[in-house]
């Protein structure tokens, strides 16, 4: 892990480092604190805090024989003023020290035997308790919310006791009682067998994203008062519709093959990040044919293809994002979830969960982007003249595997074969990013 000042765009300088062999990190994130007491120089006003996850966290690390957590975080001494680059080039490329200050991994005996493979998390402050979490996707053991409020001012770098999870969510009872029981409302009442089976389009959680804000109804508080539905009232903090605005967080599993199955988008209710529970869950719409001819109720991947979700973001008003490899990127609206739900006794009880549901919403369709292929080169290797040409399906075929939502209304695509592609969606514009261009077409000239 890396740690890069950007102060002068053009002249990046690489400040800290960290080496975590065997595997290294999938994911970062990072987070500053102001005000921290544990700082250790006492000029440090704010402290940066970087998150990152090891994807084995069932490995010790390297040759040290200690064994260390999927989820770890680490302190970076004097942060941001030790950077500033007034230090001849030799000074100024030397790393400073990382080091590590906590730690997390799910509880063996909490994940219905599945795989704590730490593919991803992201952090986030909570809109409505104001936490600071990470949300960390856990393979097998699926959803985890881990609070990063407030780190201890004494290192905790085997996690002991810091960070502590306050949340979860899989398809299968993860204790013997209380919200994640087999009474729990934490939960989709499956067995363990069923939430690990992939065919059925389950475990594997690779990615997860957070709404930043509420939704009531197709809207969000940056939609004009005035505009809002009358179930919304005046906002979170009225006292009869303020249950109507929700906190949703977007999980989705990752298949590198699967023919059976492309994999479902679980959208979990977490305004109450101690007591998520499943509201609704999408795949990939159609059906396919069998090379025998006969129907598959999903869409038959043969070999080489991959339909399954990788990488997501959230839009505005209930929007979604998520890239689907090559069936490439798609945009569903959970934005009504909350009043299409059917209820067990036709009022909302989001204090019984998922057993007070009788019915999930569904999560609407709204549209997809798929980049436009090469034309077919019956001899790729030959007329490229690269080594795999030939690899169509994962090399040549586009590919959607990331993707960023712009406030502009704007979606920057990463597409693993020829690029970058920026699509404009205008419905999810935001006005508050408004922000004039730098630049004309007649000044280019």
């Amino acid at each position: 892990m890396d740690v890069i000042y950007v102060g002068d765009k053009t002249s990046p300088v690489k400040v800290a480092e960290w080496n975590n062999p065997p595997a290294g990190f999938h994911n970062q994130d990072l987070a500053v604190y102001c005000d921290w007491g544990g700082a250790v120089d006492f000029r440090e006003e704010c402290s940066l805090f970087l998150f990152g996850a090891d994807p084995y966290p069932e490995m010790v690390e390297g040759s040290s024989g200690t064994f260390y957590k999927g989820t770890q975080i680490f302190y970076v001494p004097r942060g941001f003023e030790s950077w500033l680059p007034n230090q001849n080039d030799d000074q100024q490329n030397s790393s400073r020290e990382i080091i590590r200050w906590g730690g997390y991994t799910p509880e063996p005996d909490t994940t219905c035997g599945g795989s704590i493979f730490n593919h991803d998390h992201v952090y986030f402050v909570h809109p409505v308790t104001k936490q600071r979490l990470l949300i960390a996707s856990y393979w097998g053991a699926g959803l985890r919310i881990v609070d990063v409020s407030e780190p201890p001012v004494v290192a905790d770098p085997l996690g002991i006791s810091w960070p502590p999870e306050v949340g979860r969510w899989l398809g299968c009872p993860s204790a013997d009682e209380g919200w994640y029981g087999p009474d729990g409302g934490g939960h989709a009442n499956m067995t363990p067998e069923e939430w690990l089976d992939a065919d059925q389009g389950n475990d594997n959680i690779h990615y997860a994203i957070p709404y930043d804000h509420l939704v009531c109804n197709g809207i969000s508080e940056y939609v004009p008062p005035a505009e809002w539905p009358s179930e919304c009232g005046s906002g979170p903090e009225d006292a009869a519709y303020g249950v109507n605005w929700r906190h949703y967080t977007i999980i989705a599993p990752e298949y590198g093959s699967n023919s059976v199955h492309t994999g479902f988008i679980w959208t979990i209710d977490t305004t109450d990040p101690t007591r998520p529970f499943l509201v609704s869950k999408w795949r990939l719409p159609g059906e396919g044919t069998l090379a025998n001819g006969s129907k598959h109720p999903q869409h038959y991947i043969p070999g080489g293809y991959i339909f399954s979700p990788h990488n997501g973001d959230t839009g505005i008003n209930g929007h979604v994002y998520w890239t689907h490899y090559h069936a490439g990127s798609w945009v569903t609206d959970h934005g009504r979830i909350w009043e299409e739900i059917e209820w067990e006794n036709g009022v909302p009880e989001p204090d019984r969960g998922f057993q007070a549901i009788e019915k999930l919403a569904p999560t609407h369709t709204v549209g997809y982007y798929l980049p436009a292929g090469p034309y077919w080169i019956e001899d790729p290797t030959t007329t490229l003249e690269y080594d795999m040409a030939d690899c169509w399906a994962s090399c040549m075929i586009p590919f959607d595997w990331g993707l960023q939502y712009d406030p502009r209304g704007f979606v920057m695509i990463s597409e693993m074969v020829s690029g970058i592609y920026v699509v404009q969606f205008d419905e999810d514009y935001d006005p508050r990013y408004n922000y004039p261009a730098l630049w004309t077409i007649e000044d280019d000239d």
